[in-house]
């Protein structure tokens, strides 16, 4: 590569986004071990970009623990977790962001750009107090999940797309024989093909079973499933075109390695589920705490995007990095 080109790759850019000081810049591989960046693609994905997202006030900005994307890749809706666990100011609880997403001609990932903010309120119209892990979302209806609790809120998805600032939820569904661990709940959440909710307790220490349901938010009937894990921690899910569904473990303990597992479509009828391997990544202190997932089609192609949460909301020195990944499943 010549190094004009070089100078232009890693060019970085400093933007201000909706009266609030956000940098969004590449994460800089030439920095990076080359280790690490060939561990982010093999035959069936390929590393397409990545981005650091920082700003000077992380009280405002941060945590984002889960993931929506649009069907063209442009939008992005992320969550932020914030709570009032650690005293952190209501104002800055639960707050939902919409970012533009833009790419270079090979759909490389190269910024980002909030559109809109809001926060999630619960059916008192509190604003809630924080915690919120995962986020599912069809064309009518979003829901997320708590931390260390067994429900699920709905809210009308018009709420996000007006840019209201404040969404109250219309519906609640309970999860049955629900585990009370520490620091645990429901982090991988998304709609199947059928639109039943599939949702995997985040993790069970020392055991590589993980408590797993499949609800049918029409009937509010559930099957309740086990899933293996590889890794800690289950931190996201997404349902693919196919209808399969891609579900991101993380391990984090000061390094971070993170796989991307595959659920065939068939094997939700099962009530034991074994996924396949897609991609686990060397640990590295160069990763960070990825915790949300999304997916999205174009020109025949399927991506994918991953988010870190920066556990701002506990003062740790993390970073939000967001990743973005091209899946070749259907040509092996």
């Amino acid at each position: 590569m010549r190094k004009v080109d070089l100078i232009i790759f890693f060019l970085f850019f400093t933007i201000t986004l909706s009266g609030q000081n956000i940098q969004s810049s590449k994460w800089n591989i030439e920095n990076n071990s080359n280790s690490i960046y060939e561990g982010l693609s093999n035959t069936q994905i390929t590393f397409k970009g990545g981005l650091v997202l920082e700003t000077s006030d992380k009280d405002k900005f941060g945590g984002l623990s889960a993931l929506w994307v649009s069907n063209d890749g442009k939008r992005l809706v992320a969550i932020s977790d914030y709570s009032s666990k650690q005293n952190f100011n209501i104002e800055n609880r639960s707050r939902w962001f919409q970012f533009d997403l833009f790419y270079d001609e090979n759909q490389n990932l190269i910024n980002a750009d909030i559109d809109k903010k809001g926060q999630f309120l619960d059916f008192e119209k509190e604003v809630i107090s924080g915690e919120i892990e995962s986020l599912a979302w069809n064309h009518n209806t979003l829901y997320i999940s708590f931390d260390e609790d067994n429900k699920l809120f709905s809210y009308d998805i018009s709420c996000i797309k007006s840019g209201e600032k404040r969404c109250t939820p219309i519906d609640t569904f309970e999860l049955d024989n629900f585990p009370k661990r520490h620091n645990a709940g429901i982090e991988a959440l998304t709609l199947t093909q059928e639109n039943h909710l599939l949702a995997i307790y985040e993790k069970n220490t020392g055991q590589k079973s993980r408590e797993a349901w499949l609800l049918n938010p029409e009937t509010g009937s559930i099957k309740k499933m086990n899933y293996i894990a590889s890794l800690e921690d289950i931190k996201g899910a997404t349902t693919l075109q196919s209808g399969d569904i891609l579900i991101l473990e993380k391990t984090y303990n000061g390094e971070t390695t993170f796989r991307l597992s595959l659920i065939k479509k068939k094997d939700l009828n099962s009530r034991t589920i074994i996924p396949d391997e897609i991609i686990t990544t060397p640990e590295s202190k160069l990763l960070d705490n990825f915790e949300g997932i999304a997916s999205y089609s174009i020109n025949g192609k399927e991506y994918v995007i991953i988010i870190t949460d920066d556990n701002g909301d506990r003062n740790k020195n993390q970073k939000t990095l967001l990743f973005h990944f091209e899946l070749y499943l259907n040509k092996n």
